[in-house]
């Protein structure tokens, strides 16, 4: 059986920061804090993505534009055996 210790979540995103913080605050609401959140920055042409998962206190990484790109991204930095997207 599956344990949070075993789940990514991965947040594709893209010039969206305060979209962003609204759905990483609702993620942590309702999910344990074992489980790993990874933003994936699909190309963003600032900054502020980063600065928004970092202020969650998420895993961030950066990706080329491009969702399919980004989604594997997000498998490539997870360790963890099950990537929700």
């Amino acid at each position: 059986m599956p344990t949070p210790h075993d789940v990514t979540i991965a947040v594709c995103t893209r010039n969206r920061p305060a979209m962003l913080a609204e759905a990483l605050a609702a993620i942590a609401a309702q999910t344990p804090a074992e489980v790993q959140v990874l933003v994936v920055d699909s190309g963003s042409e600032t900054d502020e993505t980063r600065l928004v998962a970092e202020a969650a206190g998420v895993d961030y990484v950066r990706s080329v534009r491009g969702l399919s790109l980004a989604r594997n991204a997000a498998l490539a930095a997870s360790a963890r055996p099950i990537v929700v997207y």
